[in-house]
């Protein structure tokens, strides 16, 4: 294993393959999901999903995510979404900078609407 490997190992979250996970996770650090995960996903770094990844969430709220297998619910991403060639997705998308490559399957649907904000009481009608 070289260096970048082991620092990257060494900082990351994994859900192995043949592993699943459900509940709520809110880590510091990348997350790498190469078996499945149900619930809801914070990190302010990166989540991975692998060609073999199964994700299946309300709520994924991530720094960028790279998506190679299958992925469900809304993913949110402050700084890019990458969906590569294998990537299956139904959910929506937020996110300043989304990549597409060609034969990624995607389903797509509007974004949940944030609450409105509540108005100030005393105006007149």
């Amino acid at each position: 294993m070289n260096r970048e490997e082991t620092t990257r190992s060494e900082s990351a979250t994994v859900i192995g393959q043949g592993s699943s996970m459900v509940g709520t996770l809110e880590v510091g650090n990348t997350v790498h999901v190469e078996g499945s995960f149900r619930g809801t996903l914070r990190t302010p770094e990166r989540l991975e999903v692998g060609e073999e990844g199964l994700v299946e969430a309300e709520q994924l709220e991530v720094g960028e995510a790279i998506v190679r297998g299958r992925v469900s619910g809304h993913l949110q991403a402050s700084r890019e979404i990458h969906f590569t060639s294998t990537a299956a997705f139904r959910g929506s998308v937020k996110t300043p900078k989304l990549v597409i490559e060609e034969g990624a399957r995607l389903d797509v649907t509007d974004a949940p609407a944030d609450p409105p904000a509540e108005e100030e009481s005393g105006s007149a009608a």
